[in-house]
């Protein structure tokens, strides 16, 4: 059965009712209309997280209340800072973390990661850089004296004049202007380098031509040097024959 707000169906595990609008549901089970609850179960599934659910059963009080301030914003900021967390890993399973209050060691609630190994609980985002652990422990404190601390840019600024290579390099700028210096001259060495390695390919491509090559204007002329001599060889022979049957025919 669906009806606009709600829908109720009935399987093997009992009757489902599923709130369409995401909003609190209400179920009321009518005084005296169950005579044997030994074996009635109630199972909630599919909740969002950090919901506060309460079941009342038998006589006394049907009502809970609470109150809570919203504190001006002249408040101290450490009253107003995300509370202090402890995130420690399942002891069985590598991908459960559970979150606790640091301070009352309370758990605040649980969570799986995800493929990205990421977990959100109340609007922050955390992620571990490798696979975690099982037992391992991660607290989580508020900076609450670092507002206008100025420690990193200190730091930084001092890398200018800090050795901080330990062999007696000089500092920061010095190891800079060396490192470029350095670079620049190893490009440079290479560029002379390559450029010799091109002249000795040309001058070996020189050589392999005389050797190997073949001069077209020069065979041209060899070619016809033989062609004259061959002519004249035949005049030679065509004279000869001429003069020795000459002979023949005066004896």
């Amino acid at each position: 059965m669906k009806t606009q707000n709600i829908r109720l169906n009935v399987d093997s595990n009992g009757l489902n009712i599923i709130n369409l609008k995401g909003a609190p549901l209400k179920i009321e089970v009518p005084q005296n209309s169950i005579k044997n609850s030994v074996a009635e179960k109630v199972s909630i599934k599919n909740l969002p997280p950090e919901d506060f659910i309460t079941i009342v059963m038998g006589n006394g009080a049907r009502k809970i209340s609470a109150e809570f301030d919203i504190k001006p914003s002249n408040d101290n900021i450490k009253d107003i800072l995300a509370p202090e967390l402890t995130i420690k890993v399942d002891a069985t399973n590598s991908n459960k973390v559970e979150i606790f209050d640091k301070i009352s060691g309370h758990s605040i609630a649980s969570r799986i990661l995800d493929v990205n190994r990421v977990f959100e609980v109340n609007g922050s985002k955390f992620q571990f850089s490798e696979d975690p652990l099982i037992n391992n422990k991660f607290e989580f404190s508020t900076n609450t004296d670092g507002i206008g601390d100025n420690r990193n840019i200190i730091n930084i600024l001092n890398l200018q004049s800090a050795n901080k290579t330990g062999d007696q390099q000089g500092n920061f700028q010095e190891i800079f202007i060396n490192t470029v210096a350095r670079v620049g001259s190893n490009v440079q060495a290479n560029k002379l380098s390559l450029s010799s390695a091109l002249s000795t390919l040309n001058a070996a491509e020189s050589s392999q031509s005389e050797f190997a090559g073949v001069n077209l204007d020069e065979e041209a002329a060899h070619l016809l040097e033989y062609q004259q001599a061959y002519q004249a060889s035949a005049r030679i022979l065509q004279t000869a024959k001429e003069l020795f049957q000459s002979l023949i025919e005066i004896v």
